[in-house]
């Protein structure tokens, strides 16, 4: 069968593959060999990032919270078929993951709450767990998205646009 969607991403190490289907606002897994899908819930049109083994997904979906909704990080354990917030419920914006080759880091954007100014997502790093949560850039002049992790973890690359010209520029950061 047929099935329309996008952004999709092969697990690292089996036959499951991850895509956003807008036509039933989820990202879907489907394991290639049993055709069996997951659907899990989404309309932010992210299909987040798989980690190493292949088991877990992270991915950003909108939670209407107080008076609009906020980007918050879910992760799918397939194995367990359990789906937890990886940080506390916040008002945060929460985007744009990157799963580092060793599983023990994700970098992530965050746009952070409390301020009325204009104010651009800043790459964070926390475990997979959402413990150690650590800001690595401060500059928010910039929204900071499509994080890369280098094969050895020692560089992170992302692409960062200014908020006021909007054009697009891709920095390096030495963890």
């Amino acid at each position: 069968n047929q099935r329309i969607g996008s952004l999709p991403m092969w697990s690292p190490v089996d036959e499951r593959l991850a895509f956003v289907d807008s036509t039933d606002s989820a990202v879907t897994i489907i394991d290639t060999v049993s055709l069996e899908p997951v659907q899990l819930p989404s309309n932010l049109g992210d299909p987040g990032a798989w980690s190493p083994d292949g088991n877990q997904l992270i991915f950003p979906d909108i939670l209407p919270l107080e008076d609009r909704g906020y980007n918050q990080m879910y992760r799918v354990d397939l194995a367990r078929g359990v789906i937890t917030t990886v940080f506390p419920i916040s008002t945060h914006n929460d985007a744009a993951v990157a799963w580092a080759p060793s599983g023990a880091l994700i970098a992530f954007s965050r746009q952070e709450a409390g301020s009325r100014a204009l104010i651009g997502a800043q790459i964070w790093t926390a475990k997979p767990d959402g413990s150690g949560a650590q800001r690595v850039t401060s500059d928010y002049e910039y929204s900071h998205f499509r994080l890369a992790w280098s094969p050895d973890e020692r560089w992170l690359i992302a692409q960062r646009f200014k908020l006021t010209d909007m054009q697009a520029e891709a920095i390096l950061n030495m963890r």
